[in-house]
């Protein structure tokens, strides 16, 4: 086990029922959680066996801190850390409000100092923030790493930095809300990159156009999978074929046009989808040929899900934003499908990010266009000797870079260089 106190600040809070908790609990495995603490926005409550304290703070925080209120640390017990307290700025989120938010959090002089005060209490070696879509958690953990006098990690999943169209409405255009949004949200971004010590991307792609843009040292960890890698299928009459994941960003689409193809193979083969739905998606999909929706299930039940199947599906959009919005996105399932031993379907565009990196280890079957759905699927079913080389391509990916081990052993290696323990 490491000796050094990380201090986490980041939207979700680390849990095992979302998934950018357990990608951080997935980097921070060979820490003592006694040696970890957080501070975290989201309106859940952190699962307290994995770090020693945690501080939420939130948007009610912010406006009571301006009628003179400090923000009152919660201990949190076990069966707490299960519940959520809905403080997201979810379907409300556009340019203004979000603008709005950030310059209430970044006037806030008692929430800043809340916070100071509190990771001043707490000790910290080093701060790892990952970062989002607004400025107030750049904000805080600038603040707090010059505060400290300690070094600050960024830890980055996107590319927000580079996205100079109102992605929260869905286009590719700029109105001068989103511009003046934008513009600060850079301004902080720049100065974050010129202090920290460390940048962390989960892709090549993320490194590559940030490393262009940045002289900040950089590594890649990929995001992480609990299954052991096996080399093994199940044939088509003994699994299911599955997609189980997200279904925004217009990614039901695909899953249609699969579905449609699967009953030109066979009617009685069937799509599973799994996975939360809006009532419009659910619909589409209820009554699309060859399409079982089940809703969403837990990430464990996911899991026993993947690897009973007989094939796993991964689906990208082809709509005009979405080809551009979710270009540098890396699915969180490429992990977890890599490592399952069954072989792999993707439908995507051929620049996403996640098509290139299977497209590079040769570990699925990949369609970039309605007119090859057919064909691909026949042989992603039916040819067990490409299947068997999919699947064993896929497996050595995982080993490579998937595994919990190697992602702990990269983040710790990273700790070492910085803090000099």
């Amino acid at each position: 086990m490491v000796e050094c106190k990380v201090l986490i600040i980041s939207n979700n809070c680390l849990s095992q029922h979302n998934s950018n908790g357990r990608t951080l609990l997935n980097m921070i495995g060979q820490l003592k959680s006694e040696n970890v603490f957080q501070i975290y926005t989201s309106g859940e409550y952190v699962d307290s066996q994995y770090c020693a304290k945690s501080f939420r703070l939130t948007n009610r925080d912010v406006v009571y801190s301006y009628l003179g209120i400090k923000p009152k640390n919660i201990i949190i017990d076990e069966q707490k850390s299960q519940e959520v307290v809905g403080e997201n700025i979810g379907s409300k989120k556009n340019a203004f409000t979000m603008l709005l938010r950030d310059l209430a959090w970044d006037f806030s002089w008692i929430i800043k100092k809340g916070a100071i005060n509190w990771a001043k209490e707490e000790k910290p070696n080093v701060i790892l923030l990952q970062v989002g879509d607004s400025t107030l958690l750049i904000t805080l953990a600038t603040k707090i790493a010059k505060a400290l006098n300690i070094p600050l990690v960024v830890y980055n999943t996107e590319d927000y930095y580079f996205k100079n169209y109102d992605f929260m409405k869905h286009v590719l255009s700029s109105g001068i809300i989103y511009k003046i949004f934008h513009r600060r949200f850079c301004k902080k971004f720049n100065y974050m990159m010129r202090v920290c010590n460390r940048a962390i991307y989960n892709c090549e792609g993320l490194k590559k156009i940030y490393d262009s843009h940045f002289e900040t040292n950089s590594d890649v960890i990929y995001c992480a999978t609990d299954i052991e890698s096996i080399e093994h299928f199940q044939p088509i009459s003994k699994g299911k074929i599955i997609y189980a994941g997200n279904l925004g960003v217009g990614r039901h689409k695909g899953l249609i046009e699969i579905g449609k193809e699967l009953q030109k193979l066979d009617s009685k083969l069937y799509l599973d989808v799994y996975g939360n739905a809006d009532d419009n998606v659910r619909r589409e999909l209820e009554k699309s040929q060859g399409i079982r929706y089940n809703g969403f299930v837990s990430y464990e039940e996911n899991i026993k899900n993947i690897k009973n199947s007989a094939l796993l599906v991964h689906v990208e959009s082809f709509d005009d934003f979405y080809s551009v919005d979710t270009r540098f996105a890396f699915s969180t399932k490429i992990a977890d499908y890599s490592a399952s031993g069954v072989p792999i379907f993707m439908f995507a565009p051929e620049w996403c990010e996640s098509t290139q990196y299977m497209k590079k280890y040769d570990a699925a079957f990949i369609v970039d266009n309605k007119k090859d759905i057919f064909s691909t699927l026949k042989r992603a079913l039916y040819n067990d000797s490409e299947r068997m080389h999919k699947v064993k391509n896929a497996v050595q990916v995982a080993r490579k870079n998937h595994q919990k081990q190697v992602k702990e052993q990269k983040f710790v290696g990273i700790l070492k260089k910085i803090c000099r323990f």
